[in-house]
């Protein structure tokens, strides 16, 4: 693990697998870099089974700032972090498959609260996002979260269930969910839901306000 010796650059670098990052404080590193980055020094050569545990991390601006970088990991976990005032997102995943998220706290930030992202090369798929609170607290003037959880690009598989999302700017969530991914009990965005509408005799088609976040892919009649 590296620690930012200049007044600027990433609060903490980890390059190696296996390693276990705990109870850190970080407040204000330099704009467009991380709190925690975590991933290959150069190259794409992924980063194992790191854990980043009850961190606090805040104002990591920039419109690259993030709280938690995760690039070209996998087998990682972040879990129990506190995470406010970063320029993009607070926790990201960039081309990082079968990791955990759990339990976190990521609000306040420039655009995003969870953002698992594509480069290109490997999606970010198979993750489990679970727990989460991804969420604007600040008055409706002053919010810029506009997502709790996104994901871009060709991820799928990924589980994101029980997490808080409401309070954002736009939406809780954005390209969730894709084929496989599995997406259910989130406040904020609503899967499953009931709604009722009168057939008529003559008629053959019958609109039913469903109230769902996106539009329903199964109906039960």
């Amino acid at each position: 693990v590296e620690h930012a010796t200049e007044p600027g650059g990433h609060g903490i670098a980890c390059h190696n697998d296996d390693v276990i990052i705990d109870s850190c404080i970080i407040d204000t590193v330099k704009a467009d870099y991380a709190g925690i980055i975590i991933g290959p020094a150069s190259g794409s050569t992924p980063v194992s089974r790191v854990k980043v545990n009850n961190c606090k991390i805040s104002n990591a601006s920039g419109t690259s700032g993030y709280g938690i970088h995760g690039r070209y990991i996998n087998d990682c976990s972040l879990t129990n972090n506190n995470i406010r005032l970063c320029g993009r997102s607070g926790i990201r995943l960039l081309e990082s498959p079968r990791n955990i998220v759990t339990g976190n706290v990521t609000e306040d930030n420039g655009v995003y609260g969870i953002e698992m992202l594509d480069g290109g090369v490997t999606p970010t798929s198979y993750n489990t996002i679970v727990g989460n609170i991804a969420t604007d607290t600040r008055a409706v003037e002053s919010k810029t979260q506009d997502y709790g959880i996104v994901q871009l690009g060709t991820g799928d598989y990924n589980k994101v269930i029980g997490n808080d999302v409401s309070g954002n700017v736009t939406k809780g969530m954005y390209g969730l969910p894709q084929t496989n991914d599995v997406v259910r009990h989130n406040t904020g965005y609503i899967t499953e839901i009931s709604g009722t509408a009168t057939i008529t005799a003559a008629a053959v088609t019958v609109v039913v306000t469903h109230g769902l976040a996106t539009t329903p892919t199964r109906v039960f009649v």
